[in-house]
Protein backbone atom coordinates (compact mmCIF):
# COMPACT_ATOMS: atom_id res chain seq x y z
CA UNK A 1 0.00 0.00 0.00
CA UNK A 2 1.65 3.46 -0.81
CA UNK A 3 0.36 7.21 -0.17
CA UNK A 4 0.74 9.56 -2.75
CA UNK A 5 0.25 13.15 -1.38
CA UNK A 6 -1.18 15.88 -3.27
CA UNK A 7 -1.83 18.25 -0.51
CA UNK A 8 -4.31 18.95 1.27
CA UNK A 9 -5.60 14.91 -0.59
CA UNK A 10 -4.13 12.00 0.43
CA UNK A 11 -4.65 9.30 -1.82
CA UNK A 12 -4.19 5.71 -0.99
CA UNK A 13 -4.21 3.06 -4.21
CA UNK A 14 -2.15 -0.49 -4.49
CA UNK A 15 0.70 -0.35 -6.55
CA UNK A 16 1.81 -2.55 -8.95
CA UNK A 17 5.90 -2.17 -9.73
CA UNK A 18 5.51 -4.66 -12.83
CA UNK A 19 4.48 -2.04 -15.05
CA UNK A 20 6.11 1.40 -15.64
CA UNK A 21 5.51 4.16 -13.30
CA UNK A 22 3.69 6.18 -16.18
CA UNK A 23 0.75 3.31 -16.54
CA UNK A 24 0.89 3.08 -12.84
CA UNK A 25 0.06 7.26 -12.71
CA UNK A 26 -2.31 7.24 -15.48
CA UNK A 27 -4.42 4.61 -13.85
CA UNK A 28 -4.55 6.42 -10.67
CA UNK A 29 -5.92 9.83 -11.95
CA UNK A 30 -8.19 8.25 -14.65
CA UNK A 31 -9.77 6.18 -12.57
CA UNK A 32 -10.25 8.89 -9.61
CA UNK A 33 -11.91 11.36 -11.97
CA UNK A 34 -14.59 8.37 -12.97
CA UNK A 35 -14.90 7.18 -9.63
CA UNK A 36 -15.49 10.58 -7.66
CA UNK A 37 -17.95 11.31 -10.17
CA UNK A 38 -20.19 8.77 -9.27
CA UNK A 39 -19.48 9.47 -5.89
CA UNK A 40 -20.51 12.69 -6.18
CA UNK A 41 -23.72 11.66 -8.33
CA UNK A 42 -25.01 9.17 -5.74
CA UNK A 43 -24.24 10.90 -2.90
CA UNK A 44 -26.02 14.36 -4.21
CA UNK A 45 -29.11 12.31 -5.45
CA UNK A 46 -29.04 11.09 -1.74
CA UNK A 47 -29.23 7.51 -3.15
CA UNK A 48 -33.03 7.72 -4.47
CA UNK A 49 -33.46 4.36 -4.72
CA UNK A 50 -30.05 3.05 -5.67
CA UNK A 51 -28.15 0.54 -3.56
CA UNK A 52 -25.88 1.79 -0.98
CA UNK A 53 -22.48 1.09 -1.45
CA UNK A 54 -19.84 1.35 0.94
CA UNK A 55 -16.35 0.01 0.88
CA UNK A 56 -17.88 -3.39 2.38
CA UNK A 57 -19.93 -4.40 0.01
CA UNK A 58 -18.95 -2.39 -3.46
CA UNK A 59 -16.36 -5.38 -4.46
CA UNK A 60 -19.53 -7.59 -4.25
CA UNK A 61 -21.75 -5.08 -6.64
CA UNK A 62 -18.53 -4.43 -8.72
CA UNK A 63 -16.19 -7.13 -10.23
CA UNK A 64 -14.69 -5.98 -13.67
CA UNK A 65 -13.93 -9.27 -15.66
CA UNK A 66 -10.07 -9.19 -15.80
CA UNK A 67 -8.19 -11.01 -18.79
CA UNK A 68 -8.25 -14.04 -18.60
CA UNK A 69 -12.13 -14.37 -17.73
CA UNK A 70 -12.87 -12.12 -20.94
CA UNK A 71 -13.92 -14.65 -23.79
CA UNK A 72 -10.98 -16.83 -25.77
CA UNK A 73 -12.68 -16.75 -28.67
CA UNK A 74 -13.90 -13.83 -30.90
CA UNK A 75 -17.25 -12.72 -30.37
CA UNK A 76 -20.02 -11.20 -32.81
CA UNK A 77 -21.65 -7.76 -31.52
CA UNK A 78 -24.77 -9.40 -30.03
CA UNK A 79 -22.11 -11.43 -28.12
CA UNK A 80 -19.96 -8.64 -26.73
CA UNK A 81 -22.99 -6.41 -25.62
CA UNK A 82 -24.62 -9.16 -23.89
CA UNK A 83 -21.25 -10.38 -22.25
CA UNK A 84 -20.27 -6.76 -20.83
CA UNK A 85 -24.24 -6.37 -19.64
CA UNK A 86 -23.78 -9.85 -17.99
CA UNK A 87 -20.57 -8.68 -16.44
CA UNK A 88 -20.91 -5.17 -15.31
CA UNK A 89 -25.29 -3.80 -15.78
CA UNK A 90 -26.08 -4.55 -12.20
CA UNK A 91 -23.50 -1.66 -10.95
CA UNK A 92 -23.72 0.72 -13.71
CA UNK A 93 -27.57 0.69 -14.02
CA UNK A 94 -27.32 2.00 -10.00
CA UNK A 95 -24.84 4.78 -11.10
CA UNK A 96 -27.09 6.34 -13.21
CA UNK A 97 -24.95 5.24 -16.36
CA UNK A 98 -26.41 4.42 -20.43
CA UNK A 99 -26.46 0.74 -20.70
CA UNK A 100 -24.23 -0.37 -24.04
CA UNK A 101 -25.43 -0.39 -27.13
CA UNK A 102 -24.41 -1.55 -30.23
CA UNK A 103 -24.47 2.05 -31.62
CA UNK A 104 -21.99 3.16 -29.00
CA UNK A 105 -19.82 0.01 -30.30
CA UNK A 106 -20.40 1.24 -33.34
CA UNK A 107 -18.95 4.75 -32.88
CA UNK A 108 -16.03 3.42 -30.82
CA UNK A 109 -15.05 1.59 -33.95
CA UNK A 110 -15.54 4.58 -36.63
CA UNK A 111 -13.68 7.07 -33.53
CA UNK A 112 -11.03 4.44 -34.20
CA UNK A 113 -10.72 4.27 -30.58
CA UNK A 114 -10.96 0.43 -30.86
CA UNK A 115 -9.90 -2.33 -32.62
CA UNK A 116 -12.53 -2.84 -35.97
CA UNK A 117 -13.80 -6.35 -35.96
CA UNK A 118 -12.33 -8.95 -38.04
CA UNK A 119 -15.18 -10.62 -40.20
CA UNK A 120 -17.87 -9.00 -37.86
CA UNK A 121 -16.29 -10.86 -34.72
CA UNK A 122 -14.68 -8.66 -32.16
CA UNK A 123 -11.15 -10.35 -30.42
CA UNK A 124 -10.56 -10.36 -26.99
CA UNK A 125 -8.19 -7.06 -27.04
CA UNK A 126 -11.33 -5.04 -28.87
CA UNK A 127 -13.69 -6.51 -25.80
CA UNK A 128 -11.31 -5.39 -23.15
CA UNK A 129 -10.56 -1.48 -25.32
CA UNK A 130 -14.52 -1.47 -25.13
CA UNK A 131 -14.73 -2.12 -21.12
CA UNK A 132 -12.35 0.92 -20.75
CA UNK A 133 -14.16 3.37 -22.88
CA UNK A 134 -17.02 2.55 -21.82
CA UNK A 135 -16.09 3.15 -18.23
CA UNK A 136 -13.85 6.12 -19.30
CA UNK A 137 -16.79 8.37 -22.13
CA UNK A 138 -18.34 9.18 -18.55
CA UNK A 139 -15.65 11.64 -17.76
CA UNK A 140 -13.45 12.25 -20.96
CA UNK A 141 -14.23 12.80 -23.87
CA UNK A 142 -13.51 10.96 -27.59
CA UNK A 143 -10.22 12.53 -28.11
CA UNK A 144 -8.86 12.08 -24.95
CA UNK A 145 -10.08 8.54 -24.84
CA UNK A 146 -8.37 7.72 -27.82
CA UNK A 147 -4.81 9.01 -26.83
CA UNK A 148 -5.13 7.13 -22.90
CA UNK A 149 -6.25 3.88 -25.16
CA UNK A 150 -2.93 4.80 -27.35
CA UNK A 151 -0.77 5.38 -24.53
CA UNK A 152 -1.94 1.45 -23.16
CA UNK A 153 -1.36 -0.06 -26.24
CA UNK A 154 1.94 0.80 -26.48
CA UNK A 155 3.08 -1.13 -22.95
CA UNK A 156 4.46 -4.94 -23.85
CA UNK A 157 1.56 -6.47 -22.01
CA UNK A 158 -2.32 -5.68 -22.79
CA UNK A 159 -3.17 -8.59 -20.53
CA UNK A 160 -1.51 -6.72 -17.90
CA UNK A 161 -1.95 -3.19 -18.59
CA UNK A 162 -5.87 -3.98 -18.92
CA UNK A 163 -5.89 -6.30 -15.40
CA UNK A 164 -4.10 -3.00 -14.27
CA UNK A 165 -6.65 -0.90 -15.13
CA UNK A 166 -9.35 -2.87 -14.06
CA UNK A 167 -7.61 -3.01 -10.61
CA UNK A 168 -7.15 0.71 -9.97
CA UNK A 169 -10.80 1.22 -11.13
CA UNK A 170 -11.94 -0.61 -8.57
CA UNK A 171 -9.90 0.25 -5.71
CA UNK A 172 -9.82 3.75 -6.71
CA UNK A 173 -13.74 3.04 -5.70
CA UNK A 174 -13.63 1.21 -2.42
CA UNK A 175 -10.85 4.02 -1.07
CA UNK A 176 -13.12 6.11 -2.36
CA UNK A 177 -16.48 5.00 -0.43
CA UNK A 178 -14.24 4.27 2.86
CA UNK A 179 -13.29 7.78 2.92
CA UNK A 180 -9.49 7.26 2.34
CA UNK A 181 -9.82 9.68 0.10
CA UNK A 182 -10.30 13.08 1.72
CA UNK A 183 -9.57 16.31 3.19
CA UNK A 184 -7.93 17.57 6.04
CA UNK A 185 -10.24 18.89 8.58
CA UNK A 186 -12.91 16.71 8.73
CA UNK A 187 -14.59 17.86 12.04
CA UNK A 188 -15.22 20.99 9.92
CA UNK A 189 -18.89 22.17 10.35
CA UNK A 190 -20.33 21.31 6.69
CA UNK A 191 -18.88 17.89 6.25
CA UNK A 192 -22.51 15.72 6.39
CA UNK A 193 -22.57 15.19 2.70
CA UNK A 194 -19.94 12.63 2.76
CA UNK A 195 -17.47 15.15 1.62
CA UNK A 196 -19.39 15.90 -1.51
CA UNK A 197 -17.80 19.39 -2.13
CA UNK A 198 -13.94 17.46 -1.67
CA UNK A 199 -15.07 15.07 -4.18
CA UNK A 200 -15.91 16.98 -7.29
CA UNK A 201 -13.17 19.18 -6.55
CA UNK A 202 -10.64 15.93 -6.28
CA UNK A 203 -12.58 14.90 -9.80
CA UNK A 204 -12.05 17.89 -11.40
CA UNK A 205 -8.07 18.67 -10.36
CA UNK A 206 -7.55 15.01 -11.34
CA UNK A 207 -9.29 15.29 -14.76
CA UNK A 208 -7.19 18.42 -15.11
CA UNK A 209 -3.86 16.65 -14.46
CA UNK A 210 -4.59 13.87 -16.63
CA UNK A 211 -4.96 15.92 -19.73
CA UNK A 212 -2.33 18.47 -18.83
CA UNK A 213 0.17 15.97 -17.94
CA UNK A 214 -0.79 12.75 -20.11
CA UNK A 215 -3.03 14.44 -23.01
CA UNK A 216 -1.73 17.31 -23.64
CA UNK A 217 1.95 17.08 -22.51
CA UNK A 218 3.05 16.97 -26.03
Amino acid sequence: LVTHTCSPFEIYLVSDTRLPFICYNVNLYITLVYVLKYYVKIYGDHFMDKIVFTSDNIRSHLHIPRWEELPSIDLYMDQVVTFIHSSLDVFWKHMGCAPLTKNMVNNYVKAKIILPPSGKKYSRLSVAMIIVVYILKNCFSTEDIKKLIEMGLALPDNALTYNRFCDAVENALVSVFSGSIHVDNLSEKGREQKFLMDSFALAFACKIYVQSTFIFSE
